[in-house]
């Protein structure tokens, strides 16, 4: 076998050993990323495992469904700056929806607080005459769990 037939040998053999570890490496991408949104599903489960008795009341009396009315959201809101259990328990509820990416943590969070009409009322800083989620007592709630990790 000439120097140039072992080359070309050599040379296919390790073009394929690279096409073999890309697919390898797609391969394992592939799956951290399926095996990061489970963690961050167990982790969630994990965190309502782990609480007391008493907080798993709170927590499953707090908020039972998404606010429908503008103006029962408004009073719910209002009450939460003078009452800091009430604050403490929107975020231990707002906790329990981490994990997975960003804007689906903030989607699970946006459905407990409204339902889907409801929300068409909502936007981040009231463009458009929407009432501004930013200036809410729930939007400070939501803000503390980034503040406290």
């Amino acid at each position: 076998m000439t120097t140039e037939a072992k080359f070309e040998r050599f040379e296919t053999m390790f073009s394929a050993i690279l096409d073999n570890q890309r697919q390898m490496l797609s391969a394992i991408t592939a799956l951290k990323a399926n095996q990061d949104t489970h963690m961050g599903h167990a982790g969630r489960q994990l965190d309502y495992l782990s609480l007391t008795t008493q907080q798993h009341e709170a927590y499953i009396c707090f908020l039972k469904n998404p606010f429908d009315n503008i103006d029962e959201f408004k009073t719910f809101d209002s009450t939460l700056g003078g009452d800091e259990k009430k604050r403490k328990q929107l975020i231990s509820q707002f906790r329990l929806q981490r994990g997975g990416p960003l804007h689906d943590f903030v989607r699970r969070i946006m459905n407990l607080l409204f339902t889907e009409r409801l929300a068409l009322f909502f936007s981040y800083a009231g463009q458009k005459g929407n009432v501004s989620f930013q200036s809410t007592k729930s939007y400070f709630c939501l803000i503390c769990i980034f503040l406290q990790q």
